[in-house]
């Protein structure tokens, strides 16, 4: 597998941004897009579907990061009048699509497109910790299309704009053509100035949980009993281990380190079993 690295670049005033694509036979490439900046030059009328990135066949990966705007069709000459913040699809056969590698969306900004984000039969994907602010001109404004089976959108801030995510079934223009989500699961998603929050299209099916609207609830604190478990901070490249006994076996410790006073720290819950901890 070919891995394919673009990271902290910027690309601003062009029709489109990054593309990746694969072989559609296999897993080709493992592409990184991450905190990149890519500005489109506004709502054009060229024949061309313009795009901040957009994810093809034979391609797996993670987008991160990533600042992206201004992307938008307002012309008539083009057979899909629509242009994408990120646009994940496998047309190796087009006009047919096929099944994309999972990819994972998330951490990115999404600010004035015509529709932020389309990830097209990405069975398995994740798309979470995004945030879609406002649509462009042209048809069909829209936050989040997604379809595949077990796709998971999570924790994701939409505002102001006419529709947050939908879920492609039986849809009125296209059909099928651009496949059923299928078991998908909505969890935990904002949405402040949003006319439709969420449309499951008929032959769809999803699961809802955690959706908020604003005004949002204040954040409310919990504390926990724990202990910090530290090293010298001089002393990198070392991996928490924990064990239910001093004899075994061990495994990596799942809290993420941090920096405080000179020494590199862990917080450990104290409210479940005995443990015992090393450094290797």
């Amino acid at each position: 597998m070919v891995s394919f690295h673009v990271v902290e670049c910027t690309f601003a005033d062009n029709y489109r941004g990054i593309e990746v694509v694969g072989l559609p036979t296999r897993k080709s490439i493992n592409a990184t897009l991450e905190n990149n900046t890519i500005i489109g030059p506004g709502p054009l009328n060229t024949s061309n579907i313009n795009f901040g990135i957009n994810i093809r066949e034979g391609v797996e990966g993670r987008i991160a990061g990533n600042i992206i705007s201004g992307f938008s069709y307002v012309g008539t000459g083009a057979d899909f009048p629509i242009s994408f913040g990120i646009l994940a699809a496998n047309e190796a056969n087009y006009p047919e699509y096929g099944n994309l590698q999972p990819l994972i969306i998330e951490g990115n900004t999404l600010r004035n497109n015509q529709e932020h984000i389309a990830l097209i039969k990405g069975d398995g994907s994740m798309v979470r910790n995004n945030r879609f602010q406002g649509t462009a001109p042209g048809i069909l404004p829209l936050g989040l299309a997604a379809s595949g089976t077990n796709v998971t959108i999570a924790n994701n801030p939409f505002e102001n704009m006419a529709e947050g995510i939908r879920l492609g079934g039986n849809d009125p223009i296209f059909g099928t053509l651009l496949g059923k989500a299928v078991n998908a699961q909505v969890t935990s998603n904002r949405f402040c100035g949003v006319t439709t929050p969420v449309t499951i299209q008929p032959l769809a099916s999803a699961t809802q949980t955690g959706t908020l609207f604003c005004p949002f609830p204040p954040p409310t604190l919990a504390i926990a009993p724990a202990v910090l478990v530290s090293w010298p901070g001089e002393d990198v490249g070392w991996t928490v281990e924990s064990a239910t006994g001093v004899d075994g076996p061990w495994a990596a410790s799942g809290a993420t380190p941090f920096a405080q006073q000179g020494r590199h720290s862990i917080a450990v819950p104290t409210d479940g079993e005995r443990r015992f901890f090393r450094l290797r």
